[in-house]
């Protein structure tokens, strides 16, 4: 019974002022995140699955010697914890991408970049 009222919550909600407000979010941390010497970043929607603007942020990790999965531990580790898709995501793997199995964490290739959902 309890989802009933969070589905009509959900169904009286302005869609456009919460998805202008999901980009201002979005695009509040990418100038944040830009004002750090070469970190690129990119806002998108994806083509499949949730269709969210989702920022993706990457940086030369071997120049700088932290790596993506060294930033997805700190954020995660942090106060408040911020979770971002990273490598051991299975959304930045491209087999599920591709509709095929889901490889072991072990198995995926280290991603190039870290992506956040508001």
């Amino acid at each position: 019974m309890a989802a009933l009222p969070l589905f009509e919550t959900w169904l009286k909600l302005d869609d456009k002022k919460l998805y202008r407000e999901w980009n201002e979010r979005v695009d509040s941390i990418r100038k944040l995140v830009e004002t750090v010497s070469g970190v690129e970043t990119k806002i998108y929607i994806p083509d499949d699955g949730n269709r969210y603007p989702t920022l993706r942020v990457s940086w030369d990790q071997h120049a700088w010697g932290f790596t993506i999965a060294d930033s997805v531990q700190a954020l995660r580790e942090g106060d408040p914890v911020i979770e971002v898709l990273g490598a051991d995501n299975p959304s930045l793997g491209k087999s599920c991408r591709e509709g095929k199995p889901n490889p072991s964490r072990k198995e995926r290739p280290e991603a190039d970049h870290i992506e956040l959902v508001p």
